[in-house]
C-alpha cells in the first residue's frame, strides 16, 4: 500500500496536477509508514521507505511533531504516535458498535456507583482510552477519549496484559514493554506476575496510587472479536480519599463484572 501512495505522488508530480498538494501527500506517506513499525520508526527508516530526501523527511517530522501527530520517544529516540494521531484512531474505533453503544451503560454505572469508568485498548505499550465517563468527584488526573496511560502502572493496563494469551503477552513484551521500560523491566515484570495471581483468583486487577497518588482503581477484561487481540479493558476509579481499595472492591467489583458481561453482549 505504501508503494501505491508513493506511485500516486510520483504520477501527480509528473502530470503537474495543480489540484494535488505534494507536501500533504508526503506527510501522509510518512504517517502511513509508521503502521509497519508499531514500536516506533527512525528517521533513516522513513527515508529508506519513502525515498524522500533526508531534509524533506526532517521538515515533515518537525511539522508532525509540532502538530502533535508524532512525538520522539524519550528512551528509544524513535518516532511514535502522539495525541492527534491517537485521537484519529479512537475516532475510527468508535465505528465499532461496542464502543459506540457502551456509552449509556458507562454513564449509568458512573452515576450509580459514583466512580469514573473507562474503556481502553492497548496501543504501542500504553492504554488508549476509547470512552471515559468521569466521576463527579474531583480527580487529580482527568483523562478523555484519546488519552493514554502506562500499561504496567494502571489497573486497566494490568488487566489487559493478564487477560491476553501467553503468545500475545510475549509479543507485547518483546515489541513494546521491554523497549519502553529498559532497566525497570525486571521489577515491573515481577509486579505484573503478582497482578496475574490476583486476576486468576478474583477476575480483576487493581492499582493504588501508582499512576496518580490520588487514584484507586480496579479493572476487568471485556472480550470482543472486533477489538485488537479480541480484548478491551474496563476500569472503575475513585479518589483514594473517598474509598480505599477494600471498599472499592466490596462496592464495585461485582457490578463492574456485570457491566463487562453486558458489554460483551452488545
Amino acid at each position: 500500500m505504501l508503494d501505491e501512495l508513493l506511485a500516486t505522488i510520483a504520477q501527480s508530480e509528473a502530470e503537474q496536477d495543480r489540484q494535488f498538494i505534494t507536501s500533504l501527500a508526503r506527510g501522509l506517506a510518512v504517517l502511513y509508514a509508521l503502521r509497519f513499525y508499531s514500536h516506533g520508526i527512525s528517521h533513516q527508516q522513513i527515508t529508506e521507505m519513502t525515498q524522500l530526501p533526508k531534509a524533506t523527511v526532517s521538515r515533515i517530522l518537525n511539522t508532525l511533531i509540532k502538530m502533535r501527530f508524532l512525538r520522539k520517544h524519550p528512551v528509544t529516540g524513535l518516532y511514535v504516535s502522539d495525541i492527534r494521531l491517537r485521537e484519529l484512531g479512537a475516532f475510527a474505533l468508535h465505528s465499532d458498535h461496542l464502543v459506540r453503544d457502551a456509552k449509556p451503560l458507562l454513564m449509568a454505572f458512573a452515576e450509580k456507583y459514583e466512580v469514573s469508568v473507562s474503556l481502553a485498548v492497548e496501543e504501542s505499550g500504553e492504554m488508549l482510552y476509547l470512552e471515559s465517563i468521569r466521576s463527579p468527584a474531583r480527580l487529580a488526573v482527568q483523562l478523555t477519549v484519546g488519552s493514554t496511560v502506562p500499561l504496567i502502572d494502571t489497573a486497566i493496563g494490568r488487566v489487559y496484559y493478564c487477560a491476553l494469551t501467553e503468545a500475545q503477552r510475549m509479543l507485547l513484551e518483546a515489541s513494546h514493554l521491554r523497549p519502553l521500560l529498559a532497566q525497570d523491566y525486571g521489577p515491573k515484570k515481577a509486579l505484573l506476575a503478582r497482578q496475574m495471581e490476583v486476576y486468576q483468583q478474583y477476575g480483576f486487577c487493581y492499582s493504588v496510587g501508582e499512576f496518580s497518588h490520588d487514584i484507586t482503581a480496579i479493572a476487568i477484561p471485556v472480550r470482543n472479536d472486533a477489538a485488537k487481540n479480541g480484548l478491551y479493558a474496563l476500569n472503575a476509579s475513585v479518589p483514594s480519599s473517598r474509598l480505599d481499595l477494600r471498599q472499592l472492591i466490596e462496592q464495585v467489583a461485582e457490578p463492574l463484572k456485570a457491566l463487562g458481561a453486558a458489554l460483551e453482549q452488545l
